[in-house]
């Protein structure tokens, strides 16, 4: 039937305009990309393609939204870079029609700032904050494919500047139970600002187009995942300004710098992940974030740069989840999440 290339003709259609869309490097609302549940973080900090009635996946894919999701609540939190502090909390819930909702607020907040005057004098403080409020649904359509949606409404605040915008997510997932493979096609941030920290400058989204897979080992307490995100842009690499006026100090000739191939430009697309299902109630989850490491390494020193690595097990009737980031040599985040259902709260009928 018809309906079975849904999440085909999504990708064809939208693909094109947004390709030539994207901005040329100069995006806002960072927000949007910034990962706060401990478990996608633990994963690579990107991951959309689990389906396994976590309400996290659900908030950032909609279309992994399912009936396990109903009643779940979720908390993520974590103390950034510089003190930052970032919180999340979402609610899912199934309705008779096989329709399950989300709903979730995410925050960031960078803090208190010196006001000052032009000499450098402490006239006062004020704070800047960004906030995401979603709502999404996802739905099945037949028993291997589900759609989904999510509608974003982004709020920034700095001292006296604000900006707000519309952001929309549109997914599409195949899931065979059977086989243990779940694929997912995905586009993110779609949408425009509605009111700009100035009149003269607009923002821009990070429109970001996504396909993932995972596949779940049968014999085996393992699951590989594998992640393709910035697919509206081919050529991710970036070249260093100054590298392109060096001269060898013997000869004095102009040092040619090498054009990055095929393979390279691919894998700064990649991320890859695994997570070790060693109980029910407690598993493993590594993740490796190539584009990450090549940007945020040190040349001398790169450490485990781009590496994630996270743990999640059950107490009681509570899920908890620990993820962890490295960007470079001095820098790691930690992220904790908790989710519970309400449903576990109930007494079982003899």
């Amino acid at each position: 039937m018809l309906h079975k290339y849904t999440i085909l003709l999504l990708g064809l259609f939208y693909f094109p305009f947004y390709c030539f869309a994207q901005n040329r490097g100069y995006k806002n609302y960072e927000i949007l990309n910034t990962q706060v549940s401990a478990r996608i973080v633990a994963l690579g900090s990107n991951a959309n393609s689990v389906k396994d009635g976590d309400l996290n996946f659900g908030i950032y894919n909609p279309a992994l939204l399912d009936s396990n999701c109903d009643n779940q609540i979720v908390f993520n939190y974590a103390n950034y870079l510089s003190n930052l502090n970032f919180g999340q909390v979402g609610f899912g819930k199934t309705l008779k029609n096989d329709l399950t909702l989300q709903a979730s607020i995410q925050n960031i907040g960078y803090g208190n700032f010196a006001q000052t005057n032009i000499y450098g004098e402490v006239e006062g403080s004020f704070k800047a904050n960004d906030y995401v409020f979603s709502v999404g649904a996802g739905k099945p359509i037949d028993s291997l494919f589900t759609i989904g949606a999510n509608i974003k409404f982004v709020y920034s605040e700095l001292e006296q500047y604000k900006s707000t915008a519309l952001a929309l997510d549109l997914s599409g997932v195949y899931c065979n139970v059977r086989n243990n493979v779940t694929a997912t096609f995905m586009i993110r941030n779609i949408g425009a600002p509605l009111t700009s920290y100035t009149e003269n400058e607009k923002e821009q989204l990070p429109l970001d187009i996504q396909f993932g897979v995972s596949k779940k080992l049968g014999k085996a307490p393992l699951r590989f995942g594998l992640m393709l995100e910035n697919l509206q842009k081919w050529d991710l690499t970036y070249t260093n300004p100054a590298s392109l006026n060096q001269t060898d100090p013997l000869t004095g000739e102009k040092i040619v710098v090498k054009e990055a191939g095929f393979g390279k430009k691919f894998l700064l697309h990649t991320i890859i992940n695994t997570e070790v299902l060693i109980t029910k109630n407690f598993n493993l989850r590594f993740g490796y974030n190539y584009r990450r490491r090549q940007e945020l390494k040190l040349e001398n020193r790169p450490a485990t740069s781009g590496i994630t690595y996270g743990l999640g097990f059950r107490i009681s009737k509570f899920h908890l989840s620990y993820g962890h980031a490295t960007y470079n040599l001095g820098a790691g985040t930690n992220h904790i999440g908790v989710s519970v259902k309400f449903a576990d709260f109930k007494k079982k009928q003899s």
